[in-house]
């Protein structure tokens, strides 16, 4: 559920007690959220435009795995503002002030661990681009294939996130200088972001990231088709076409899961949707449980109220919300 939204043409600020009521908020980007620890899910979310770039903020209680893709027509920055463990991307370590650039239309795969605080800016390339001849009087070489990853100065980093504070704090204070306020931020944003892309740049490997995209898409399509099945991991490896400890260790660095437990993830989360939109009256907990592949109805109960804090039967009752 979105609680309590502070919706204005300058930002939108909001919570979440959903998953993917939360996925279906993100901007500039699109990208399914899924919880991969234990627990109610809690989120607060807030984006804004300041002109030129565009910013979201997020927060998260849980551990997650999140994966998509980022705008075509934009370049992105992903940058932690709030240290958590188990932040990667792609499998890659994002620790130690990392950036993630992602060049337009960027496949997305992320691991956060519980209490991460994230930003995603956004801008035009040609914009950046721009700003690089203008003010620095210097051609900016812009990724064309994601992902990069980055290392700034940790000033650079301090400097990004005291700006998106100021910004945050100037539309919750709705203060009347904000258009002031926005265009000078907007400025220093759009110049922080390309010093970044002018110092060094460190490409994730290449091609280790594309096996790692080609296995994990092929697992993604077969599961998809057998959510409701018994399958192993011997049928997984035959999908994917790798040994099962290839298989395994890039689902634990990637998801923090290895591929069996990956598929009851999302199992129940498909179970929680559907309860979420079906209609008490004419379906029983029982029946949704089953078309997932949950034939031990004690066993999926305790499961499932474990990993979400609430029972399926919780869930089933309360008022449908459909993602906006």
């Amino acid at each position: 559920m979105e609680n309590a939204p502070n919706t204005s043409a300058e930002g939108h600020i909001a919570k979440f007690d959903d998953a993917e009521v939360f996925s279906s908020a993100l901007k500039r980007v699109d990208m399914e959220v899924l919880q991969t620890g234990s627990g109610v899910f809690r989120a607060s979310y807030a984006s804004f435009s300041t002109g030129i770039c565009d910013a979201q903020v997020g927060s998260i209680n849980q551990p997650i795995f999140a994966r998509g893709a980022s705008d075509p027509k934009r370049l992105g920055f992903l940058v932690e503002l709030r240290k958590a463990r188990g932040w990667s991307w792609f499998g890659e370590s994002m620790e130690d002030a990392s950036v993630g650039v992602c060049a337009g239309g960027s496949d997305l795969m992320i691991k956060a661990g519980s209490g991460t605080q994230w930003a995603f800016i956004s801008a035009p390339p040609e914009s950046l681009a721009q700003c690089a001849q203008t003010v620095y009087g210097r051609e900016l070489a812009l990724p064309r294939r994601g992902p990069v990853r980055i290392k700034p100065h940790p000033l650079e980093v301090a400097v990004i996130r005291g700006l998106l504070v100021e910004s945050l704090t100037a539309i919750k204070a709705g203060s009347p200088d904000l258009l002031r306020v926005k265009a000078s931020i907007d400025r220093a944003l759009h110049r922080m972001m390309v010093q970044m892309l002018l110092g060094e740049t460190s490409e994730v490997r290449r091609a280790e990231i594309v096996r790692v995209q080609v296995v994990l898409k092929r697992v993604h399509y077969f599961m998809a088709g057998h959510l409701g099945d018994a399958i192993g991991l011997d049928q997984m490896c035959r999908a994917t076409g790798v040994d099962k400890e290839t298989l395994v260790r890039i689902f634990r660095d990637c998801l923090g899961l290895d591929p069996v437990q990956y598929l009851k993830v999302c199992r129940l989360n498909q179970v929680h949707k559907a309860l979420r939109r079906a209609d008490p009256a004419t379906i029983a907990v029982a029946d949704i449980a089953r078309a997932w592949g949950f034939s031990n109805l004690r066993r999926f109960t305790r499961e499932f109220t474990e990993w979400f804090g609430q029972s399926p039967s919780e869930v089933l009752r309360q008022p449908s919300r459909t993602p906006y």
